[in-house]
């Protein structure tokens, strides 16, 4: 209950500049639906301004949920953007004191991690200016299955296509 004590003791401070908080997910924790222990790590967010909410943990798989004020449910979430590390960009609505909630991955882990939240400078306006040109695109597709009957090398079926395609032509091939 580290995260949980160290948010409710230190001051929620407005993130102008990043801020990392250590925390501990510990066997005396709350655990959520799933079963999975979490400590809650209490930090204002300013409307409008991007922020990159990071957990580094080592050898400790965890999961990361922003819930805004007073929401049950998360807002985002992120389970393993870095390894076993999530890692979001999240952009608030509204200013406010958000919940940045840590949890292990598997019922029975405990052990340290690190929270940082970053702020971020804001996205490039998007492009307004004409495309250069428009392009038609043309779609083929053929439909097969792999069955008994289907030619087989080292013990795995396959089935052949040929598909022609043009030198200096971009092709997407896509197979579901």
């Amino acid at each position: 209950m580290a995260g949980s004590a160290l948010a409710l003791a230190a001051p929620a401070l407005a993130q102008q500049q990043a801020t990392e908080i250590e925390g501990r997910i510990e066997r005396t924790d709350m655990r959520d639906a799933s079963n999975r222990r979490y400590d809650n790590n209490a930090v204002v967010l300013n409307a409008g301004q991007r922020y990159r909410l990071s957990v580094t943990a080592d050898g400790l798989d965890t999961m990361l949920e922003v819930r805004k004020p007073g929401a049950d449910e998360p807002a985002a979430a992120n389970d393993d953007a870095d390894g076993l590390n999530p890692r979001l960009s999240f952009t608030p609505d509204q200013t406010g004191t958000y919940v940045l909630r840590v949890l292990a991955f598997a019922e029975d882990a405990t052990g340290p991690y690190r929270l940082r939240v970053e702020p971020l400078p804001p996205l490039a306006p998007p492009r307004e200016e004409a495309p250069a040109r428009t392009e038609t695109m043309t779609t083929r597709v053929w439909e097969g299955q792999l069955s008994d009957q289907a030619d087989e090398a080292d013990g795995r079926r396959y089935v052949d296509y040929r598909v022609r395609l043009e030198a200096g032509k971009v092709a997407m091939i896509r197979l579901d």
